[in-house]
């Protein structure tokens, strides 16, 4: 993603999923992912789901567990984790620079969708940017990665749907 805000008139299509760019900064963010991302520079994935299950419950089940642990370096994790949590400001993230060439797509289950309005004021921000918002009902952030089959549909109608594009196989 900082590489596309850096290089807008290199990117044909952006496709996002899960992304928080309409929520609001949290000040306490950076203090909130510093006591998950720690376990995870110990190596150790059990701290890592204990300390982030509130906000990800999806993390109490053992197949997510299992599946993030998988081939995933708790190292690499981490690292991933405190590039864009820890270290100086994110990158600002404005979707309108790729405007009707992105689609975002979030679980209805998205822990930071259900406070109320969030969700429509996700919808007020897609629409501002001019960018495609594909809502997968019943889904949760994690389970969206890992149940392909209710994700590649949405992608594949999306990029169909772009202009001149071949249908897919």
């Amino acid at each position: 993603m900082n590489v596309a805000m850096l290089f807008p008139d290199r990117v044909e299509r952006l496709i996002l999923g899960g992304h928080r760019f309409a929520a609001p900064p949290d000040p306490q963010a950076a203090e909130t992912w510093r006591h998950r991302i720690e376990p995870l520079q110990q190596g150790d994935w059990q701290g890592f789901f204990k300390s982030s299950i509130e906000a990800y419950p999806d993390l109490g089940d053992p197949a997510i567990a299992a599946w993030l642990r998988g081939d995933n370096d708790p190292l690499a994790g981490a690292a991933v984790l405190s590039g864009q949590w820890l270290i100086g400001e994110r990158v600002s993230i404005d979707l309108s620079r790729f405007r009707d060439r992105t689609l975002v797509y979030v679980g209805s289950e998205e822990y930071w969708l259900q406070p109320e309005g969030a969700l429509e004021q996700l919808r007020n921000r897609c629409e501002d940017a001019g960018v495609l918002l594909e809502v997968i009902q019943g889904a949760g952030h994690l389970p969206s990665f890992i149940e392909a089959g209710q994700v590649i549909p949405v992608v594949r109608r999306y990029l169909e749907a772009a202009e001149g594009a071949a249908p897919l196989q």
